[in-house]
């Protein structure tokens, strides 16, 4: 699991692992999901890939946008 920048300093997001064709998030209560492109929508997949590299609006995006069955524990 990689650290999540988080630029904002007030993000959900600690840390996330990319996949191939899925995203990892990591949450400040210690929950792991995952995000894959079975489940979730390919280019929702992809973006949150974009956010995490950026280190800001992960939180947000999965909240706001990502369906709440698009994740999933490994």
């Amino acid at each position: 699991m990689l650290p999540y920048a988080n630029r904002s300093g007030s993000s959900g997001v600690v840390g996330y692992q990319l996949e191939n064709d899925a995203i990892q998030v990591e949450f400040r209560d210690g929950t792991v999901n995952l995000y894959n492109r079975s489940r979730t929508r390919p280019d929702h997949v992809d973006y949150m890939k974009q956010l995490a590299a950026f280190g800001h609006g992960l939180n947000r995006y999965i909240n706001r946008s990502v369906n709440e069955n698009g994740g999933a524990h490994p």
